[in-house]
């Protein structure tokens, strides 16, 4: 049996792309509209569950994807450019610009704690060396038929 956990209606406009973060703690949606719209995810509060808007400053959005360490969500708009936000605060962290066409799809590489151990039995690669700067690239495609990888700054507070 299905039980629907919550509801929400918050976007003026038809809804493009749906994300959860790593943890399953929130999650984001983005639409024809201008908002970025963040929704806890508990399931216990019901429809009474909290969603916080972020204008995006551009209006048509069609994709968006978390960060592995649930700290950075990129929007992707029709105008070709990503969006980087803080999942936290929603607050702008920059936009890249390469696509000429509606950026529809963006993923961030996966990050698997550990090593690699070679068929003698030797170390190959551990996670610090293969990827301490991988676990920051997050991968771009357009209608324009271009597909682009960034490698993102390390936006951890020092």
């Amino acid at each position: 049996m299905w039980r629907r956990l919550w509801r929400k209606k918050v976007h003026n406009e038809a809804i493009m792309a749906m994300t959860l973060s790593p943890k399953h703690d929130f999650a984001f949606s983005v639409s024809a509209d201008h908002q970025l719209v963040r929704y806890s995810v508990d399931g216990s509060a019901g429809d009474k569950s909290s969603a916080k808007v972020a204008s995006t400053k551009q209006i048509g959005n069609s994709s968006l994807a978390v960060m592995h360490d649930g700290k950075v969500v990129a929007v992707g708009g029709w105008d070709g450019s990503v969006r980087l936000f803080s999942t936290k605060s929603l607050k702008s962290l920059g936009t890249l610009s390469y696509h000429r066409q509606s950026c529809d799809a963006i993923a961030f590489v996966p990050v698997a704690a550990g090593q690699s151990i070679g068929e003698d039995g030797t170390e190959v690669v551990t996670y610090s060396q293969a990827v301490e700067t991988r676990e920051r690239w997050m991968a771009t495609c357009s209608k324009d038929r271009r597909v682009a990888l960034w490698e993102l700054k390390d936006f951890a507070r020092k």
